[in-house]
């Protein structure tokens, strides 16, 4: 393969995994809050619990630099600098950690350095980045995980396809007076088999339900208001939206507890609101509701466990004792009071979703002040060394002579090199083959993703990491590798192409 394709693999590494660092971290720092707004407010509607719980999973998706200016993100930067610090430090240190390990097929191990700074005529053994290896487990979790979903989610259409439709009228006409009461103007359709033993509901613009056989017989159908009520409430709250919300979160956050506890939590705070709906219409009484809750129950002990990829009636067993708590306490007088706790939900977003201690706009304009912007100190270059005397050329000297992929500098045995622009030192080799290769050299990436090389050096005098400004020297000139002498060879990668370093230095 190209190095092209391992550089933009190097580069989709970095992002994803520092994205999900970053998101792991922005909502372990989130959790306490949560949790004690969770606790202090438990007895109170059930909607509050399900908005703080959605705010975690809008802050696992939400980008890492969201700031506004009055957030948390803000007073934790003020209070605790190391708050800000551990958001910045890894994009100070993108280019030093997104290396490629390289070999020739002889000779002696080397240092990290990008794929394409090496010489192209010799065999390479790659050894990626640990960057690239956690994005390719992740991503290899993240497809098992889709495939799981996926195949769940196929279930339930398949056993709704093979599914009979309820011809009977009177399930019907309780059907149709619920969709009134709860205004939905949709059609809903009815349809039962023995394939599955809770009931649940699938679909959207076209939304069914699923009424397993047990529950049409002569004994249950006193409990089929309730069911078909509960059912209807998730249709009118668009739960089966709501559930692909948490299900790209699982699927994503696959390896972090925390999302499987996000995702239990909503799903139990999702049926009270049901339960909460249903009883608010003043139709069913509290006592007649739990019986038929417990009724399906017992129809259904095995459930819907873990992911669960539609709404069901009382599929969390083991929040059961609390659901029938709260159906008792229900305050059926009153509707829910939904613009206050929206507004409320909407105060804490606004706080503590924008974590970022600054936004690249005000980065932006900070510098726009200082008369300084990103693009004039990326169009600062510095010649590599003193010297005017370009032994080669970039490009091809003829049309049978090999392709020459950067310039090279006559220039004294230990001349000072210095850094083509500000940046960071993504490899410094030190190790070599004599008469092979590009002997002693250094890599820095700058902030425009531009690479510039340094090879055949006599001395090394930077680290990996090492944050260079442009000038710095970095290195002495030498005869390293395959040389006939003293030269500085320099190249100029652009998204992983060398390009004429010469374009850099036509006004200087």
């Amino acid at each position: 393969m190209s190095g092209s394709f391992w550089t933009v693999l190097e580069q989709i590494s970095y992002r994803t995994v520092t994205f999900l660092q970053q998101e792991v971290y922005l909502s372990l720092i989130m959790l306490p809050v949560v949790l004690l707004l969770a606790y202090v407010l438990r007895r109170r509607s059930p909607y509050l619990q399900y908005g703080l719980w959605m705010l975690l999973v809008l802050r696992l998706l939400l980008p890492t630099d969201l700031s506004l200016p009055f957030t948390t993100g803000k007073i934790l930067a003020a209070v605790w600098p190391q708050f800000a610090q551990s958001l910045d430090v890894n994009q100070d240190m993108e280019s030093a950690t997104s290396r490629f390990s390289l070999q020739g097929n002889h000779g002696a191990p080397q240092a990290s350095t990008p794929i394409f700074a090496e010489d192209p005529d010799s065999g390479w053994q790659i050894n990626l980045s640990w960057h690239v290896w956690a994005f390719l487990l992740w991503l290899t979790g993240a497809c098992l995980s889709t495939a799981l979903f996926a195949g769940k989610w196929l279930r339930f259409h398949q056993i709704v396809r093979a599914a009979d439709r309820v011809h009977d009228r009177e399930m019907h006409s309780e059907l149709a007076t619920w969709c009134t009461r709860f205004r939905l103007h949709c059609r809903v359709e009815l349809v039962s088999s023995n394939a599955f033993s809770s009931p649940f509901t699938i679909g959207w613009l076209r939304p069914k339900i699923f009424l397993p056989a047990a529950l049409l017989a002569e004994n249950q159908l006193e409990n089929v208001p309730a069911v078909l009520a509960h059912e209807l409430a998730h249709i009118k709250r668009r739960d089966v939206l709501w559930l692909r919300l948490q299900n790209v979160v699982q699927i994503v956050y696959f390896f972090y507890p925390l999302s499987w506890l996000i995702n239990r939590q909503l799903n139990q705070s999702r049926e009270q609101i049901c339960d909460h709906m249903v009883l608010a219409e003043n139709v069913l009484r509290p006592v007649q509701y739990a019986k038929s809750m417990i009724a399906v129950l017992r129809l259904n002990l095995n459930g819907l466990q873990a992911w669960q990829p539609v709404p069901a009636f009382g599929s969390d067993h083991f929040a059961f004792k609390n659901r029938i708590h709260k159906i008792f306490n229900t305050n059926t007088t009153q509707k829910r009071k939904a613009k206050t706790m929206f507004i409320f939900i909407f105060m804490i977003g606004y706080l503590v979703l924008p974590m970022a201690p600054g936004s690249a706009f005000q980065q932006e304009a900070t510098s726009l002040i200082a008369g300084v912007t990103t693009q004039q100190q990326a169009e600062t270059y510095q010649k590599p060394v003193n010297s005017n005397r370009v032994t080669s050329p970039f490009g091809k000297k003829t049309a049978n002579s090999p392709f020459h992929r950067g310039m090279d500098f006559g220039a004294p045995l230990g001349a000072d090199i210095y850094a083509f622009a500000g940046g960071v030192v993504d490899s410094a080799i030190t190790e070599y083959v004599k008469n092979r290769g590009y002997g002693k050299k250094i890599v820095l990436t700058h902030a425009d993703e531009t690479q510039s090389v340094y090879a055949h050096l006599s001395e090394v005098l930077v680290e990996p990491g090492q944050e260079i400004k442009a000038g710095e020297v970095i290195g002495k000139v030498g005869s390293t590798g395959k040389s006939t002498g003293p030269h500085l060879h320099f190249e100029v990668l652009k998204n992983g192409k060398p390009v004429d370093p010469q374009n850099y230095f036509e006004n200087q």
